[in-house]
Parts: structure tokens; sequence; C-alpha cells
């Protein structure tokens, strides 16, 4: 269970080569802000995942170091992607992608460092190959489903990357 949260990172990452992209060909903005809107998952994964790491590594909640970022960054990033593509001016698109890619990033990082955590040292490799694979897996479901959805109506894609993002989350962490 442990590789589960990697289907929705792998999906949610997948969205910002597949589905934001049209999203923000939507708002008729500059090619300069487009690429500020699509690039800002890297942007905020410089620093995001290096201060939450910091925080989690020396945290001490009953529930364990990286559980409770994995339930409130998943949650908050599940919030912000749904309503990204409410808005319809570049300031408000721009301020809520900031805020799902951060707390997109806020769980990503604890999450990567629950693994080794959660499996023993001999099964490591086996793990964390399995959820790269669980990725593969969760960004070839945005590539197959995003764009059918996103025909019938352009915010589907949005709800199923927020509902498998959570979702997999919750499972693993309950």
């Amino acid at each position: 269970m442990v590789g589960l949260p990697n289907l929705g990172v792998g999906l949610l990452w997948a969205m910002n080569m597949s589905v934001i992209p049209l999203f923000v060909s939507k708002l008729n903005i500059s090619n300069a802000q487009q690429g500020r809107l699509i690039s800002m998952g890297a942007f905020t994964g410089i620093f995001v995942q290096y201060l939450v790491g910091l925080l989690s590594d020396r945290s001490n909640f009953k529930m364990g170091k990286r559980k409770p970022f994995m339930i409130m960054g998943s949650v908050l990033s599940a919030l912000f992607l749904i309503l990204l593509p409410y808005t319809n001016t570049y300031t408000t698109a721009f301020m809520l992608a900031f805020l799902f890619y951060f707390f997109l990033n806020f769980y990503q990082g604890p999450y990567y460092s629950l693994i080794p955590e959660a499996v023993d040292e001999k099964e490591l490799g086996l793990a964390n190959g399995f959820a790269r694979v669980v990725s593969v897996i969760g960004s070839a479901i945005i590539f197959m489903l995003g764009p059918s959805l996103w025909e019938k109506n352009f915010k589907y894609p949005f709800y199923l990357g927020a509902i498998l993002g959570l979702v997999t989350v919750v499972i693993t962490v309950f």
C-alpha cells in the first residue's frame, strides 16, 4: 500500500503535460504567462519539498512524522485543483496553480520519505520500483482519460485528479 499515493502523484504531474496546457490555452494569455503557469510545479518543488522535509523530520505527531503532512497536502492540493478550472483570469489562475503545486509538493516530499521508513530495508528497491510503476499507471490514466473527459466538460479531469490524488493518500494513511 505504501506505493499507492504515487498513482495520484503520477496522475497529478502528468496533468501538467496534458490537461493544464489545455486549460491555460482557454485563458487567452500571453505565451510567457502560459509558461509561468505550466512551470509553477517545478518552481515550487525547488523549495517546498526541502522545507517540508525539514519540518517532517523534526515532527513528532501521534500518527508519525510523515502522515500529517501527506494528509494536509493532499487535501489542500485537491481543493486548489478543483478550484482551478473555475477561474478565468490569469492572476487567479496563477495563485491557484501556485497553491495547487505548493501543496502537491508539500505531500510528495514526506511521502517519499515515508517509503524507506515503512518498508524493510531488504524490500526497499522493490517498494520504490513498485511506486514508480504505479506512478506511470497514474500518468497513463490522465493521458488516456483526460482529453476525453475534457471534451465532455473541461472541469472533469480536474475532479478526477483531485479525487484520485486524495483517495490514494487516505487509503495509505488510514
